[in-house]
């Protein structure tokens, strides 16, 4: 039986300030097409909109292919892109470092800073406006603003065991690499 092979992915929002990211644990034979799922999970997004992978070629890669080979295939930086309208957009790159896994289950989030936009809002550059008004780096948001965002809005909450209780949730991913 051989032993199970996991790539641990840094995950950076493009083009919003301040940088949000996450680190995530997968195993290496995770599909592009499962790994789409876990990326709706760490980010806080419910799959209402189409998604694409990008890796800098003409074509966009086959979903089928597993995290290393298209993280090889793209020389280690991959393109997420969720609601091509609103260009939301998340490099993938594996992450530096030695990381615990800290858990046995085979997906988890390790890390991670600042809460992901909500499904369906407006794009990186009016969320940069956003989170500099609510973290107190730029205008104070309007009144409408607030209450478009909706109730309990906190661009500073990451919720890390609230994600890797989703993670472990989640069907259709496998449960062990190998």
């Amino acid at each position: 039986m051989s032993e199970a092979v996991f790539v641990v992915l840094r995950l950076e929002l493009q083009n919003v300030e301040p940088l949000i990211w996450r680190v995530v644990r997968v195993p290496g034979d995770l599909r592009l097409r499962e790994l789409h799922r876990v990326l709706q999970t760490v980010m806080g997004w419910g799959d209402r909109h189409p998604h694409s992978f990008a890796d800098g070629s003409a074509m966009p890669p086959d979903e089928n292919l597993t995290i290393v080979e298209a993280l090889a295939a793209a020389h280690s930086r991959l393109t997420y892109v969720y609601d091509e309208q609103l260009a939301w957009r998340l490099r993938i790159t594996r992450a530096r470092g030695m990381w615990r896994p800290g858990s046995r289950h085979p997906i988890i989030c390790l890390d991670g800073y600042l809460a992901g936009p909500r499904d369906g809002t407006v794009g990186p550059l009016a969320y940069s406006a956003i989170l500099a008004g609510t973290l107190g780096r730029g205008p104070k948001l309007s009144r409408d603003v607030l209450e478009s965002l909706g109730p309990g809005f906190d661009p500073e909450r990451f919720d890390r065991s609230a994600i890797n209780r989703e993670l472990a949730q989640l069907r259709g991913v496998p449960a062990s690499a190998g």
